[in-house]
């Protein structure tokens, strides 16, 4: 099933193409996405359009500035949303791990302030629909990324993980590298 408000166009560009014949080639697809709604009897709303471009950090590339396609303005951002995953033009995620990070250490302080009062597994519970299920997702793009960014995500599990067990921080803990995995000792 489509829904008309969730759509999104993927276009590959080539570095070697020519600036022009890359604008263009993107003027035609959302001229033809503009033409697939009015011919489905569908409203286009030139208000949520948008186009992100990806590129190397290391690679100077232009801006591709907001266009106009078929009277319709298409606005040009940095970020965008995609299943929950906030995505910048750079793929750095960098700013993805910060905010989770942020969010879960939240999220851990606050049952923290509970604990006395629940059973380890009910803690075990918790943190898992709470806090794990949203480190869990989008795990997948993380792949690859530096060390420095999965050693965040392995802190705020290793905290959990101390929560759960009644563990003070300063205790060894061996965690493994390639997952995000936690052996308390």
């Amino acid at each position: 099933m489509i829904y008309a408000n969730d759509t999104q166009l993927y276009l590959r560009m080539q570095s070697g193409e020519d600036r022009v014949t890359r604008l263009v080639k993107l003027k035609l697809c959302i001229r033809d996405v503009i033409t697939w709604c009015a011919n489905n009897v569908l409203i286009y709303n030139s208000g949520k359009s948008e186009v992100i471009h990806f590129s190397s950090r290391f690679t100077k590339t232009e801006v591709l500035q907001g266009r106009e396609v078929n009277g319709t303005a298409v606005q040009s951002i940095y970020s965008a949303r995609n299943l929950g995953v906030v995505l910048y033009k750079h793929l750095s995620f960098s700013s993805f791990v910060n905010n989770n990070c942020k969010s879960e250490s939240l999220y851990i302080r606050n049952i923290s302030r509970i604990r006395k009062y629940l059973k380890n597994s009910d803690t075990e519970r918790l943190l898992y629909a709470i806090v794990t299920s949203k480190l869990d997702s989008g795990n997948a793009l993380l792949h690859g990324l530096p060390l420095t960014r999965i050693e965040k995500l392995q802190r705020i599990q290793n905290s959990a993980v101390r929560l759960v067990t009644r563990t003070k921080k300063f205790v060894i803990t061996i965690s493994c590298h390639s997952g995000l995995t936690l052996v308390s000792c």
